[in-house]
């Protein structure tokens, strides 16, 4: 079973903080996912707030995905545009992390239906993996543009996203090009000895020339995320072994 992010849980005590108000709507959420009723804590009474935010860490990663759609089909007791908002900016935060989000719309309104479906673990790991290597060697500046383009698909500018995922994979041939002692416009044939390799990493390149676009679907830009992410597992890869 994949570890749920730490994002996920703090998106999801957001919400929860927002939408439930009242000691017996937690109340009825603890009975339903099984959790502590967690009146007092060392003697002292908690908040709806603070309840609210355990609820979101101490469910298991099993039952995550159950309690993320219990949250996402609670109605506000006062409707607010900013709740909607915030319901979308989690879905995307989800399908970011793999998770299947489905929007039906019934004669009610909007009901959401969230699974685990495609393969999350391996991509959390990918995500972890490339994060790891990055940081061992020096190469911060490809992280930071993969952070900023996560940031900005979640709050839904995906043009802008699948833009600053291209800007990682240029910093990336850019930053082993100068190690290398090697110009950066022949990095892939200086670089991969593998010609179907090198026509594959130009083609996932190019893929993310739409971030030039004005405007892209949201399909593409997570579609472009995580085949660079995946391109840049792979030369980091490449890149240790060399170093």
């Amino acid at each position: 079973m994949v570890k749920v992010p730490e994002q996920l849980r703090s998106y999801l005590a957001m919400l929860i903080q927002r939408l439930f108000t009242l000691h017996s709507e937690l109340d009825s959420l603890a009975l339903i996912f099984l959790l502590k009723p967690y009146k007092k804590l060392d003697g002292r009474k908690l908040s709806v707030r603070e309840r609210g935010e355990k609820y979101a860490y101490e469910v298991g990663d099993e039952d995550f995905h159950k309690l993320a759609t219990y949250v996402l089909n609670k109605e506000a007791l006062y409707y607010a545009p900013e709740v909607d908002e915030m319901k979308k900016s989690f879905v995307r935060a989800l399908k970011m992390h793999g998770y299947d989000v489905k929007e039906i719309k019934t004669w009610g309104g909007v009901k959401w239906e969230v699974e685990p479906s495609f393969s999350p673990d391996r991509m959390e790991k990918t995500r972890e993996e490339v994060k790891t290597l990055l940081e061992q060697l020096g190469l911060h500046e490809v992280q930071e543009g993969l952070n900023l383009a996560e940031e900005l698909y979640i709050k839904g500018e995906f043009a802008k996203s699948l833009w600053n995922v291209r800007k990682a994979l240029e910093d990336l041939f850019q930053l082993i090009s100068a190690r290398m002692g090697i110009d950066s416009k022949d990095f892939l044939s200086r670089f991969m000895e593998s010609e179907s390799a090198r026509e594959l990493i130009k083609k996932i390149y190019w893929y993310t020339c739409k971030g030039h676009e004005v405007e892209i679907s949201e399909h593409e830009a997570i579609f472009g995320y995580h085949l660079v992410l995946s391109a840049i597992y792979y030369l980091v890869l490449l890149f240790r072994n060399l170093a």
